[in-house]
């Protein structure tokens, strides 16, 4: 399992730089090293059909502090109302909650472990959450509410940008937010849409 983990590390940082389309392809090569149940069933956890206005990879340039880092290391999803503290952000799939806070930069925060599949995933920039570290949560719950919060304070809000989550996808199963972001810095976050918009 540890050597599947590290291919699969290993091929997420080539899918930086690729195109969506292979993107697909190199999630179906996962789906099949890693059995179906792995990326099925992922939903979009704000709301089904809704595209993301910032996609995973390299950002492009001329769009200044707007666009934070330029390598996006998951996406960013309008909340439908355009309103702050309205809209539900949802879990993509079944799993145990091993982070709920506030961070600076994330804002309030959820990090899922989804058991047994190799997969973790992480909520941001919401209202507050609603979850809490331990609790079990299935497809579709709500695990806070779609906001544009970047910090601690309800003041500290993005000021270029519309209520909006920003979720990822990372191929471990992370312990808890600490665990999940050494992780993260070492290159295992996926591009979520292709699993959330296959469904």
């Amino acid at each position: 399992m540890h050597r599947l983990l590290a291919f699969i590390a290993a091929t997420a940082l080539v899918a930086t730089a690729c195109n969506q389309a292979q993107s697909v392809a190199l999630l179906g090569d996962w789906a099949a090293t890693l059995g179906a149940a792995s990326t099925d069933n992922w939903a979009n956890p704000i709301a089904e059909g809704l595209a993301p206005f910032s996609q995973y990879g390299q950002r492009a340039g001329g769009c200044g502090t707007a666009c934070g880092s330029r390598n996006h290391r998951g996406m960013d999803l309008h909340c439908p109302s355009g309103l702050p503290n309205v809209d539900p952000v949802k879990a993509m799939a079944d799993g145990i909650v091993v982070g709920s806070q506030t961070d600076d930069g994330f804002g309030p925060l959820v990090v899922v472990q989804h058991e047994g599949t190799g997969f973790s995933s992480l909520y941001s920039h919401m209202e507050e959450a609603l979850v809490v570290v331990g609790q079990r949560v299935v497809q579709g719950q709500t695990l806070g509410l779609c906001s544009n919060r970047e910090g601690h304070s309800p003041l500290d809000r993005f000021e270029t940008s519309k209520p909006h989550s920003h979720v990822e996808i990372l191929t471990g199963e992370a312990n808890d937010y600490e665990n999940y972001l050494d992780m993260r810095k070492a290159g295992q976050t996926l591009d979520p849409w292709p699993l959330v918009s296959a469904q």
